[in-house]
């Protein structure tokens, strides 16, 4: 752990100092910037919604955006990164030096503002040296359990932790904890922050178990100060809910984040406004689990709390429109996922039975596995995507003046898409023409032009499984390949389809031209027109195909 005394600190300068420390932490100061990965299905670690209702309104608007929309090409400036380089400029010319007030000249206080502001421009090693001079001042033999201790330990672990010294950032919040436990005891509210922080290192470091008991004791203490609906334990859940997340146990991090929504509705109330983002958050969650149908109604409900506090022509209701219309479209895509899993785990029984283990034989597989259900669709569908996104277009049409173009184009080629996979081939080419239509009204989106109708767009097309090449025997595809020629008619259809190379068996070959030809293109347009246009498919294979009527080899 790097630790200084005061007299050390004050026998050097603060320029000489600050570049010790720097070669001393330079490989973890270059990753200083690295953040963890999210897994696919995880949520991320968001604060309970605390905001007055106008604001509710701005959070709303501020998800309108969706992945058909292109980017703000104008970026825009920080703050933070702006006085960074100010005071890279003046540290340049000698300016800061004399500027900065000396660690030894501050209060414990006025040092932990110093480092905080250091550690905002990114300033880490000097956030460092003030950090540590803010414990040195409340630190003392005679009394090694300060209360006073408390704020500048947090700080430093703080620091520590932005310069990946996370051993000596745990050292520190540890330290923490006991002080505030010495100071007022096991069920102190100050343990809230410190022992979910100490859970997070642990996460960090792939200690999910250990993580998960430290948010739980955090959720406990929550509860014995402020009740069981305290929403000081939102924090915890949500940290909670990444861990289970990375272990695999869906479950739990489904009733994590249950209990989470839970907790705002009762901060809130069920039907307030103030609850929406809350119900669209837990609605992304239960998609990335392909709950679909729970979704669905989180969406439904928010749209209705929106529509009548709202209006029913408010921006914010956009988003949810599209998020609704996205459910249905996810859940026919669990339908087809569910048969393919099903007929991979009947040849997975076939290959028992034909591997010969006498220990399992085909009647014994087929009573352990559970039948393979299939995906629920319920109320869910095409009619009521295609109502949320014509919606949705009729709102951003009537608020034209707030939304751009380029957000109403990326809804307008939403749908049109939408009426193509659903063979509503004339409603979606008349929808694609309205998106034209925009585009040219604006100069400066020919370049969105080119990206949605430049060139065709495939829309729908199911990969071939591995079929048998005859009858009683294996068939590995394995390093096997089909490329085919087809043109892409007008209304998005596929035609002429020529298979130009293989390696693959003939029933493959012809298995895969047949997907082909089944394919939904989003066809190119010339002059706000659509034309046929030439294209070319590659499709790698893999996986073994056996026969149902295969002989076991030997007999």
């Amino acid at each position: 752990m790097i630790f200084a005394t005061k007299t050390e600190f004050l026998s050097l300068s603060v320029s000489r100092l600050a570049l010790a420390v720097f070669f001393l932490l330079l490989p973890a100061y270059a990753h200083a910037q690295d953040e963890p990965q999210a897994d696919p299905v995880s949520t991320e670690a968001v604060d309970s919604v605390d905001q007055a209702p106008a604001e509710v309104k701005v959070f709303a608007e501020s998800i309108q955006s969706t992945p058909q929309t292109p980017p703000d090409p104008v970026l825009d400036s920080s703050p933070a990164a702006d006085q960074a380089a100010s005071n890279s400029d003046d540290e340049e010319d000698g300016i800061v030096v004399s500027s900065i007030p000396q660690p030894e000249n501050l209060a414990t206080d006025e040092l932990i503002d110093e480092s905080q502001k250091m550690a905002v421009g990114e300033r880490y090693p000097e956030a460092l040296e003030y950090a540590l001079f803010a414990v040195e001042q409340e630190d003392s033999p005679e009394d090694p359990y300060n209360p006073a201790l408390i704020e500048p330990v947090m700080n430093l672990a703080d620091i520590q932790e932005k310069l990946q010294l996370d051993r000596e950032a745990a050292e520190s919040i540890e330290r923490a904890i006991d002080l505030i436990e010495r100071d007022g005891g096991i069920y102190d509210a100050r343990l809230v922050d410190a022992i979910n922080d100490a859970g997070r290192l642990l996460q960090k470091s792939g200690e999910h178990e250990r993580a998960i008991g430290s948010f739980h004791r955090s959720q406990h203490i929550s509860h014995r100060v402020d009740g069981v609906y305290s929403p000081d334990q939102v924090s915890a859940l949500e940290l909670m809910t990444r861990s289970y997340l990375s272990m695999g146990n869906l479950d739990k991090a489904n009733s994590a984040q249950n209990f989470r929504y839970v907790v705002d509705l009762h901060q809130f109330g069920r039907g307030s406004i103030l609850s929406v983002p809350s119900m669209v958050k837990l609605a992304r969650f239960k998609s990335g689990l392909r709950l679909y149908d729970n979704a669905r109604q989180l969406y439904k409900e928010a749209i209705q709390i929106t529509d009548e506090s709202l209006g029913e022509n408010d921006l914010s209701l956009v988003p949810l429109l599209l998020g609704l219309a996205s459910v249905r479209q996810d859940q026919r895509a669990l339908r087809d996922y569910h048969s393919a899993r099903h007929e991979q785990q009947q040849q997975d029984l076939l290959l028992l039975r034909y591997d010969r283990r006498p220990q399992l034989t085909l009647e014994s597989a087929v009573s352990e596995r559970k039948p393979v259900a299939p995906a629920r669709v319920q109320g869910a569908t095409h009619r009521e995507a295609l109502e949320a996104l014509s919606r949705a277009i009729q709102i951003v049409d009537d608020n034209q003046d707030k939304v751009s173009v380029a957000h109403r184009v990326a809804i307008y080629v939403r749908l049109g898409d939408l009426y193509m996979t659903k063979r509503k081939k004339n409603s979606g080419i008349a929808t694609y023409r309205q998106a034209l239509k925009l585009l040219d009204s604006e100069s400066d989106e020919q370049e969105l032009k080119e990206r949605y109708f430049g060139r065709p767009r495939r829309l729908q097309y199911k990969k071939p499984r591995p079929v048998p090449n005859g009858a009683g025997r294996y068939t590995n595809y394995d390093g096997t390949f089909a490329e085919a020629s087809f043109v892409v008619l007008a209304n998005g259809s596929v035609d002429d389809v020529e298979v130009v190379a293989s390696n693959a068996p003939v029933p493959m070959r012809t298995l895969f031209r047949k997907e082909v030809r089944r394919s939904i293109y989003r066809p190119r347009f010339v002059d706000g027109e659509p034309v046929a246009t030439t294209e070319h498919l590659r499709e790698e294979f893999a996986g073994t195909a056996l026969p149902a009527n295969a002989t076991p080899a030997g007999d």
